[in-house]
């Protein structure tokens, strides 16, 4: 069977970002930037201590990319030899 490609005849141009999903960011970044941020060092103050650090773990996940596990993992296990002449 010889499938041909489709030719795409009208429509959104490839890379056009979508309307819809950018009134969302747009909002959501307002509502971020004019409500939560106001208040938001006030609460933090009014936390104890070790709930500022769980705060903190807790925001860093999405500011810094988790660590991916390394691979040099050995598949057997190393061959230990004890001198016993010592």
């Amino acid at each position: 069977m010889n499938m041909q490609k489709r030719v795409k005849m009208g429509g959104r141009q490839k890379g056009t970002p979508n309307k819809a999903t950018a009134l969302i960011k747009e909002t959501i970044q307002s509502v971020i930037e004019n409500d939560l941020m106001s208040n938001i060092n006030q609460d933090i103050k009014q936390l104890s201590p070790s709930e500022r650090m769980r705060l903190l773990t807790n925001l860093l996940r999405y500011y810094i990319p988790p660590m991916s596990p390394e691979n040099d993992q050995p598949t057997h296990a190393p061959i230990i030899v004890i001198d016993s002449k010592i």
